[in-house]
């Protein structure tokens, strides 16, 4: 299903579904052995998944019928031992009645040990952000950064939008500040 690298590059991180349950397998790349094998949690035929590598952690992102959820597993010193940390349905009770919190490519993630944040490009309005912030069980803190992005063209007569420039390296970027 989902076949990566760890950010050493000494693993294999495969994620298999078997019996209706998605597992994350870690094989030694040197030895070619799994060392080890975690169950992430249910997954069901029509569902997808996403996966969010940074320093210390991974984050994976599984959309189904019913709320996704964000799953977080942790390699804090990076020693190739994996551990389930965090379990959080990705849906927020706002103003409007419960809303579905969406995860996207190129979103931006940090873990201060007890929660996750994730700032990315919101997706209907491509100058606004979305921040969100996750702990076990769900999201305790969802928002929408307005930004005006529209300018009318002096030279063609017509509107454009402004959008942020993301490359990767040197777009949205997120930390937690030091307590």
């Amino acid at each position: 299903m989902h076949l990566q690298f760890n950010r050493s590059r000494s693993q294999l991180l495969l994620f298999t579904e078997a019996e209706d349950s998605l597992w994350l397998n870690v094989i030694d790349r040197q030895a070619m052995e799994c060392r080890q094998r975690i169950l992430i949690g249910v997954w069901e035929k029509d569902d997808w998944m996403d996966v969010f590598s940074y320093p210390g952690f991974m984050s994976v992102v599984v959309e189904s019928k019913e709320t996704p959820r964000l799953i977080l597993l942790c390699d804090e010193e990076e020693r190739g031992i994996w551990r389930m940390e965090m379990t959080a349905e990705l849906a927020w009770q706002g103003q409007e009645g419960l809303q579905t919190c969406f995860v996207q490519s190129g979103a931006q993630m940090a873990y201060d040990g007890r929660r996750l944040a994730v700032a990315q490009w919101s997706r209907n309005y491509a100058t606004d952000m979305d921040l969100m912030i996750c702990q076990e069980g769900g999201v305790v803190f969802y928002g929408r950064y307005r930004r005006q992005g529209e300018y009318q063209s002096q030279h063609y007569n017509y509107r454009q939008e402004v959008r942020p420039q993301d490359d990767g390296e040197n777009g949205l970027q997120l930390k937690w500040a030091e307590s």
